[in-house]
């Protein structure tokens, strides 16, 4: 394609880093590489697999990573703990532009919270939209949900799909709450909306170590745009970006911190009302359209860099096109 039509920019997402790679005849033939590292090789394989028998291949991974950094002309990532992640391994801080992961307020747009919280004193309906793994620990709701049976009428209905929903299910069966676990599988991304309203908590369950820690979970604000208070572990990233004030937090892997914190949620309706308002103060700067000029004018910068640097005297410099091409 470079050959045929001169490319200005090629932008490469993760996984894996070293795809970067497949833009070796553009870079040095005076195209821009952007490596777009959406989550952090290593440390996803730790969480996934922490046998000390496989640290030759986290180590295989990190080089990998390393390589694919050093060849990119600019990283892009997802959050400011991943700026300081690549930072910590040597990538340059002018080198990263973090293009923050939040959500579309087309689709999500900003919704008044109802006046009545919870919809109906005979059911509190958690929801928990996304994958449903070992990382997203929905089996902790479930053994809170148990605590609490016959004090608060909790029920979770689960919206997707992953190797962990089998587990889910027959966890709750076990715990003898099966019957307040509602799987609707996938549902179209303009319906989930439609959940979210429907509810009256949003839920994240995922874990807290070192993949955990880095990871921001977009679904807590696309709660929070549809009126929804949120019960979210006290990770590092999270932190970092919604206040203790604006969010119902509990200790990561924590089951009774978690049945808890829905008590006090049960009890405490007004609580539940100031957060949701103070949530409502920083949703405007955590979504797309906060982020979209920002980015527009990233790319302006790395087409303006890659005009000066481009080689004098090469054939495919000869004719530049009017528009840049990614």
């Amino acid at each position: 394609m470079h050959l045929r039509s001169r490319l200005d920019v090629v932008h490469i997402h993760n996984m894996p880093d070293i795809l970067v790679m497949a833009a070796l005849v553009p870079r040095f033939t005076g195209a821009r590489v952007i490596l777009d590292v959406h989550d952090p090789m290593p440390e996803l394989f730790m969480s996934w697999d922490q046998r000390a028998s496989n640290r030759l291949l986290v180590g295989m991974l990190r080089i990998q990573e390393r390589i694919s950094c050093a060849f990119a002309h600019q990283v892009v990532s997802v959050n400011e703990s991943m700026r300081d992640n690549l930072e910590a391994k040597g990538v340059p801080k002018e080198k990263i532009f973090i293009l923050n992961n939040f959500p579309d307020q087309r689709l999500f747009p900003l919704r008044d919270p109802s006046e009545v919280w919870p919809r109906s004193r005979d059911a509190l309906v958690l929801l928990y939209c996304g994958t449903i793994t070992e990382h997203y620990d929905l089996s902790l709701a479930v053994r809170a949900i148990a605590q609490l049976a016959g004090e608060i009428p909790v029920r979770l209905r689960l919206v997707g799909e992953g190797n962990k929903v089998q587990d889910v299910l027959g966890l709750a069966t076990a715990l003898g709450v099966g019957d307040r676990i509602e799987h609707l599988g996938l549902v179209p991304i303009d319906r989930v909306r439609d959940e979210m309203q429907n509810a009256d908590i949003g839920i994240s369950c995922h874990r807290a170590g070192v993949f955990g820690d880095l990871y921001f979970s977009t679904k807590i604000i696309e709660y929070l745009t549809q009126g929804l208070p949120v019960l979210a572990p006290r990770t590092k990233t999270i932190g970092k970006y919604l206040p203790e004030d604006a969010l119902f937090y509990f200790e990561p892997g924590d089951e009774k911190a978690l049945a808890d914190r829905l008590r006090f949620m049960w009890e405490n309706e007004g609580e539940v009302h100031a957060r949701l308002n103070n949530a409502r103060r920083v949703l405007p700067n955590l979504s797309w359209q906060a982020e979209r000029e920002r980015f527009i004018s990233y790319y302006q910068h790395v087409i303006a860099r890659q005009a000066d640097a481009e080689p004098q005297g090469s054939s495919l410099a000869a004719e530049p096109s009017t528009k840049p091409r990614f």
